[in-house]
């Protein structure tokens, strides 16, 4: 049986550096589901450790400085000394020192190599790097390059746009969506009240603006019975979330951890997604797949959903807030629309699977 090397500059149960990691292990799940042999290897901040067994082994290797560019030689060690061993190296991402690391090897080893590229081949994200970050990410793209050539380098986009917005032209591309079919669950949320969530980092490619008028609004309402939940990645509190600390409406936590969010995805039935830039949107078909109702925008890619009754716009759930008495079935009506528009337009012929026929 094959087996394949699955790289990861972190990987979960590692926290607190979002959507990459997690949809990756959501890969990882799809292997062992489908009994392929893997051994996935990335960076931790605590004593190197392994999990599962031998034909789907997890192994973390402490990094002692720049963790979050998963830098440890005890990783690069790993991944040189064991290249043989392995027919399939697969990549989450490009430019971290692991991630770069297993493009170089997998070139000399002349192995098929496959690149998540996560936004990651998108040249317009250098304008503000400086030379030496730019330099480096010239470097990974040489390589990729001349395993391009080679016609051994498959590259695993998210969704078109982010191939539309690619630099590189490759012979091999696939356009997989972080999910399956099997991950939708089919639960029945009641809308009597708006529990409303917001998942991911506070930044203004994120919607943080958004954010902050959303939630300056919900604060002025004094008797609405809906709360707000907020899941923040970040290891540090945020200062402009302070000031909505004592309204006991509005829930802000730091850093969850899988387990944690799902439990939140359980209690909520709105997910907020004020989002500007994104390569796919994670949290927004978590939501979906939990059976949320999604409030997107019309400026992403995600605004397909208007068009079709599975989403809500913002007018729609700023007047929900202030309302005493909510729809139950038009929500319930958009949160199964949201769930077929999603499985159908966004992940169903894009799944995991595509990559298997080509590794069998």
């Amino acid at each position: 049986m094959k087996n394949i090397l699955c790289i990861s500059t972190h990987l979960y149960p590692t926290v607190g550096y979002g959507g990459p990691s997690v949809s990756f292990d959501n890969f990882l799940n799809f292997l062992e589901a489908n009994k392929k042999n893997f051994t996935a290897v990335s960076a931790t901040n605590v004593d190197s450790y392994s999990k599962g067994n031998n034909n789907y082994l997890r192994l973390f290797f402490k990094s002692r400085f720049l963790l979050k560019y998963g830098f440890s030689i005890r990783l690069f060690t790993f991944i040189y000394r064991n290249r043989d061993n392995y027919d399939s190296f697969i990549i989450n991402g490009i430019t971290n020192f692991p991630l770069f690391f297993g493009i170089l090897v997998g070139y000399y080893s002349k192995k098929k190599v496959f690149i998540f590229t996560r936004g990651g081949l998108e040249t317009s994200r250098l304008k503000e790097w400086n030379n030496f970050k730019k330099f480096y990410y010239n470097l990974n793209i040489k390589f990729l390059n001349k395993i391009n050539l080679a016609k051994n380098l498959f590259l695993v986009y998210q969704s078109k746009d982010e191939k539309i917005k690619s630099c590189l032209d490759a012979h091999n591309t696939l356009i997989c969506s972080n999910y399956s079919i099997d991950s939708f669950k089919n639960v029945k949320k009641e809308f009597k009240n708006l529990n409303i969530l917001y998942v991911g980092r506070f930044s203004p490619e994120k919607g943080s603006e958004r954010l902050l008028k959303f939630l300056d609004y919900f604060n002025d309402i004094p008797n609405s019975t809906s709360k707000i939940f907020l899941a923040i990645a970040s290891n540090e509190e945020i200062l402009e979330l302070r000031k909505y600390k004592n309204n006991k409406r509005i829930s802000i936590q730091y850093n969850l951890n899988k387990s944690e969010l799902d439990k939140l995805y359980e209690k909520t039935n709105v997910i907020f997604f004020p989002s500007y830039k994104e390569n796919f949107g994670n949290a927004l078909v978590e939501g979906v797949i939990n059976g949320l109702v999604p409030v997107v925008y019309e400026d992403t890619h995600w605004s397909l959903l208007l068009n079709k009754s599975a989403a809500l716009n913002e007018n729609e759930l700023l007047k929900a807030t202030s309302m005493d008495i909510i729809d139950n079935s038009y929500f319930s009506m958009i949160s199964k629309n949201a769930q077929l528009v999603v499985a159908r337009d966004f992940i169903e012929g894009n799944d995991f699977g595509q990559i298997l026929k080509i590794l069998t």
